[in-house]
């Protein structure tokens, strides 16, 4: 039962989704910015909000992969202290084109070894993006200092490589969303 008579169950399990969604990309910018510092690797330290955007991306059953591509683009600017759009265009860009790719030239289901071919080049766009639309505010006069592609660059395959291994970890809590908002949540509500 809708605990708010006025307000639909249907709509109430979207409001509920999302807000659980929202929770979960505020939790993976905390591991972000507070746990991954410890954990570097020859510089790099993993990214969950860019593999949560990436994981939900190749789902084809719904669309929600634009809200975890804006918003985790988004905490990824605030937390960078970068210009807003510098992270969350260039993920709404991949993310679309993974979507894109799953959709149209894939015919079998997306399973993990499929999502880890996904994932190199995604990163590789993900991180040329990002800086040639910091490049950008710097030719328009809005950035002190260009960016530097060669600090990545150097380190890349070592990011590359610590993503993939936090790929497996992130796809299966992933599913576990998907289960509970399935599960609990739908049956709470009786929605569908």
């Amino acid at each position: 039962m809708c605990v708010f008579p006025i307000i639909s169950p249907f709509l109430f399990y979207i409001v509920v989704k999302y807000l659980i969604y929202l929770l979960s990309i505020i939790f993976l910018c905390g591991l972000n910015v507070g746990l991954a510092p410890y954990l570097r690797i020859y510089g790099q330290v993993p990214n969950f909000l860019f593999l949560i955007a990436v994981i939900w991306s190749v789902d084809k059953t719904d669309d929600d992969f634009w809200f975890f591509a804006l918003f985790a683009g988004l905490f990824m600017d605030f937390s960078a202290g970068a210009w807003v759009g510098t992270f969350a265009i260039p993920l709404l860009l991949v993310c679309l084109a993974i979507r894109l790719l799953v959709q149209n030239y894939l015919v079998l289901e997306l399973s993990l070894k499929y999502l880890a071919i996904v994932l190199f080049p995604a990163q590789l766009l993900f991180y040329f993006g990002s800086v040639g639309y910091a490049f950008v505010f710097y030719k328009l006069g809005l950035a002190a200092y260009p960016p530097s592609a060669s600090g990545w660059l150097g380190s890349w395959v070592a990011g590359f490589l610590y993503n993939a291994a936090l790929l497996y970890p992130m796809y299966i809590a992933a599913g576990y969303l998907k289960t509970f908002l399935g599960k609990y949540v739908v049956r709470e509500y009786k929605v569908r």
